[in-house]
Formats: C-alpha cells, structure tokens, sequence
C-alpha cells in the first residue's frame, strides 16, 4: 500500500491520484456538474489507498476544480455564466453568451401569452397602456443545467406573426429578429440587483425556498434606439457572474 513509501515517494502517488481524476473528468464522460466516483471508486480504479485518494479530492476541492456537497458526494462545479455588464451586452442573445463562456445552451419555453400592455410595461417599451404585447417566459440551461429564468414583453407589432413555435428549438431569438424583422439590437439601460427566489422560480433553479438570486432588469433598445424589449431575469447565484468589461474585468455580483 502506498502508506508505507517513503515521503518523497508519497507525494508522487499523491501527484499521480490528482493527475488521475484530473484525465478523468476532462474526459467526454462528465461535464459541469457531474457528480464524480466515489472515493472507494476512485482507489480501485487508481489501485492507490483511499487515504491517499481522499487527500487528492481534498486538494482538488481546495483549489475549486472539485465541490463537495454534504453526503451528496462530490462533484464537478457548476458551468459558470459570465454576464458581461457593458453596452454590447444588449446586442448578444444569451445563447451567445453561454456559447462564448464554453457550454451548450438550451431553453424551455414556459409560458407565450399576448395580453394587454400594463402602464409600466407600456412605459418601458414606449407604447400606450393596453396595447397588445407578447409575454414570453423561458427557462434557460447550460450543458441541460437551468441557470436563469427570462421573461420577455414585447410591443406585438413589433414582431408581428410572431408564435410559440418559432421559440422552440435552439435557435436564437436574436437571429431571428434579425433574420424576420430586420431587427438589430444594439444597447439599452439595464438594473442589476438581489431578490428572494419565489417558490416556483427556486423550484425550476432547483434552489432552497427562499434562496436570494440575481435579478437582471433591463430594456433593450434596436440599432434606431427604440425600445424593442423589456427584460425580467432571474439568475441562479452560483452559476452566473455579472462582470464589468469596461477596461479590466472585475465581478460585480453573483457567485
């Protein structure tokens, strides 16, 4: 057993069980969030003592490449969405973002209604209190983890024709205002700020009652500066960062 090596021997087995479940998980059968062997997995599949093997999780948990979570096991960090908070923001959908931050990104669509537009939403998108607007409502994933929930209002006869069907899929909605309607985005004014999850936001995060996330407002503005859609988003805390890109990065909130 490797207990009884010498020390300058044991930090070579040490090296060699951290190398190991480094290959392991970098390999095509885990991604982010994946729960990874258990340590009495991990000795027989390495032929190193647990102890040891224990010792290397602990390091790997220590520097952030591994989580551990109770009796749960540990597992591999949730994917990390990097929200930059700059004006081109406005102009990449979110399914953009998360490809640039290296995962796949997915939706689900919740709820597609028109109705009525309200005093505070007919003022966010600079039109008349009870004008026909579309409410969408998507669950957005990474690598098939939910990580923000967006509801979306949008002046009707700005998208006219505009259905259900055509959110689902993993088309950009982005692409197809461009694509439709010849719609760019281009900026907008965005508030970025804390709330308490409702249940059934924490229930489609897969976060505690009551767990504080990120909330995300904002009105996006078209390449004419016209209001073209006004933005609700709740993020999951630990999966998405709000970070500055004007000049040097630095976080602003979240993780």
């Amino acid at each position: 057993m490797d207990e009884s090596v010498s020390p300058g021997e044991s930090h070579l087995v040490h090296e060699k069980a951290q190398q190991f479940i480094l290959d392991l998980i970098k390999g095509p059968g885990f991604r982010a969030g994946d729960r990874i062997p258990s340590e009495r997995e991990l000795s027989e599949m390495t032929g190193i003592s647990r102890m040891t093997v224990r010792k290397a999780v602990g390091h790997l948990v220590e520097r952030g490449v591994l989580e551990r979570r109770g009796t749960a096991g540990t597992f591999l960090p949730a994917a990390v969405i990097n929200r930059p908070v700059s004006e081109g923001m406005f102009s990449h959908g979110i399914s953009e973002i998360v490809r640039q931050c290296g995962g796949e990104p997915g939706s689900r669509l919740l709820v597609f209604e028109r109705h009525a537009a309200d005093a505070r939403v007919a003022d966010r998108l600079g039109i008349r209190p009870g004008d026909p607007v579309i409410v969408m409502r998507r669950l957005r994933t990474v690598n098939g983890q939910p990580f923000c929930i967006e509801t979306t209002h949008m002046a009707d006869a700005r998208v006219p024709r505009l259905v259900a069907d055509d959110l689902l899929g993993q088309r950009s909605f982005y692409e197809l205002l461009e694509q439709r309607y010849g719609i760019r985005m281009h900026g907008g004014e965005g508030i970025i700020g804390v709330t308490s999850a409702s249940p059934q936001d924490a229930n489609l995060l897969e976060l505690g009652r009551d767990t504080t996330v990120l909330l995300f407002q904002a009105v996006s503005l078209d390449v004419d500066n016209r209001p073209m859609e006004y933005l609700h988003s709740v993020n999951h805390p630990r999966m998405v960062v709000f970070r500055s890109t004007r000049g040097q990065d630095r976080d602003l909130i979240g993780n």
